[in-house]
């Protein structure tokens, strides 16, 4: 007697998780750095004449640190990371479902939260109200914890 057996195997995208991927970071338009995600920060200071700014991806958020010396970021100033998809072996590629975002900055006169938008492979997150200016002091941070699913 044969007996026949099917195993259906269900993935829970939730955990998926970015480390060893290759995510694309851009600062407004310029240069793309692509950092594998991996255990310290991937994209080092950066941003003009003086740091800017260390931002470190981990199994599902993105971590921007502001660096001193206190700068004024302008009109448009953003952060994009794109060609986000998220592994879990033995599950199709995940996407982002949703995203929370912290920070330590005060929520008036700009709320980062509201200023952040996601597609399903990458996260824009703007630094600065529409038509004004932000400061971003050593110490500021925004977290953006990311939702996956497949």
């Amino acid at each position: 007697m044969v007996t026949s057996y099917t195993e259906t195997r269900t993935c829970n995208c939730t955990n998926a998780s970015l480390m060893g991927t290759t995510i694309a970071m851009q600062y407004n338009t310029g240069p793309v750095v692509n950092r594998v995600v991996g255990a310290a920060p991937e994209l080092p200071p950066a941003g003009g004449a003086s740091p800017g700014w260390d931002i470190d991806l981990s199994g599902n958020t993105i971590r921007i640190d502001f660096l001193p010396l206190g700068t004024n970021y302008g009109i448009g100033a953003h952060f994009t990371f794109s060609n986000i998809y998220p592994l879990l072996a033995g599950c199709p590629l995940a996407f982002i479902s949703g995203i929370s975002v912290i920070t330590n900055k005060p929520a008036v006169p700009f709320d980062v939260a509201d200023a952040a938008s996601f597609t399903a492979h990458s996260v824009t997150v703007s630094i600065v109200p529409a038509g004004g200016i932000q400061d971003w002091c050593q110490g500021d941070y925004i977290l953006v914890k990311l939702n996956f699913a497949c």
